[in-house]
């Protein structure tokens, strides 16, 4: 798609930049996607930092997120272990 397409999709100029810059780091192999479940956290967020338009506060809610749902997982599954 072109960056006018995309616009047209109603993606602000900065959320086609952001798109553009994170295709470009995973088809280089910067933020390798199917290896992030494998990775340690601090790899993971110096890759993910790479990407223009992530910041500190995406990586921490993304850190949170994964802490969130391994203490699901330990916990049974579903919302609160409930089944």
């Amino acid at each position: 798609m072109t960056d006018a397409e995309l616009r047209a999709c109603g993606l602000s100029s900065g959320k086609v930049r952001f798109l553009r810059d994170l295709v470009a780091k995973v088809t280089d192999g910067t933020v390798p996607l199917r290896k992030l479940p494998a990775m340690p956290d601090d790899e993971i967020r110096d890759r993910l930092l790479e990407v223009n338009g992530i910041g500190p506060w995406t990586v921490a809610a993304r850190r949170g997120l994964r802490a969130a749902s391994a203490s699901t997982e330990r916990r049974g599954g579903g919302l609160g272990g409930v089944r």
